[in-house]
């Protein structure tokens, strides 16, 4: 039973997947600063009319909404397609030549200032960064966490909603980085195991270990895209 619940969680996600979306939202209320923060909610769509087909039981309790009488054309308050939230995430643009930028990293985040750290350099110069990535513009993309739900893993939504993220990122900035560590772990070999463990699913993702941080260059994306 518990076999034949799990084969259909799985089919639904799988199904879903090539709906899955990203809204992207920014304060700009805010003072100007080296560091703009940004928050990711990370959604899937489901039409009554649309689809995509999928067993409505387990969609309903997945999604927390009574499929079956998700009827929009009977209830016009209802969107005609539902949207989701699967995941959820936080990333920011920084500005590492600023020299408020890493105070403003850490003040948003310790895995933001250990990336700024990283390819700022001991003596805050930028040496990592200008000697690794030749050219790279100072502005970067860091993403601080992204986060699939739990009842809708299996189908790699995470690597998904990360190159949606980067892809539409990448007029702005040439890097992308990101450490990689499960949050709240406190144990060294939890930690270590974390650090492996998420280092091999984002290089899905594209990124590639740069000391203790990954960090993806999106120069050939942008010339694959066209784009300068």
């Amino acid at each position: 039973m518990v076999q034949q619940q799990e084969s259909l969680r799985t089919s639904v996600v799988t199904a879903l997947k090539p709906t899955l979306f990203v809204t992207l939202s920014t304060d700009v209320r805010q003072k100007s600063c080296s560091v703009r923060p940004y928050t990711a909610s990370v959604k899937v769509r489901w039409s009554p009319d649309d689809g995509p087909d999928v067993d409505t039981d387990e969609l309903s309790a997945m999604a927390h909404v009574q499929i079956q009488t998700y009827l929009p054309e009977l209830f016009k308050f209802l969107p005609e397609t539902l949207a989701i939230t699967v995941g959820s995430g936080r990333f920011a643009i920084a500005d590492l030549a600023a020299p408020e930028c890493p105070q403003d990293l850490l003040a948003n985040g310790m895995d933001l200032g250990l990336v700024g750290h990283v390819l700022l350099g001991q003596d805050g110069d930028l040496a990592p960064l200008r000697s690794g990535f030749p050219g790279a513009r100072e502005r970067i993309l860091i993403a601080d966490y992204l986060e699939i739900n739990p009842d809708w893993r299996g189908a790699e939504y995470g690597v998904l909603a990360m190159n949606l993220v980067v892809e539409a990122m990448a007029e702005l900035v040439d890097l992308a980085a990101l450490y990689p560590m499960g949050a709240g772990l406190t144990d060294f070999g939890q930690r270590e195991a974390s650090h492996e463990a998420l280092s091999r699913y984002w290089s899905r993702a594209g990124y590639r270990r740069f000391d203790s941080i990954m960090v993806r260059d999106l120069r050939q994306l942008r010339s694959d895209a066209g784009l300068r």
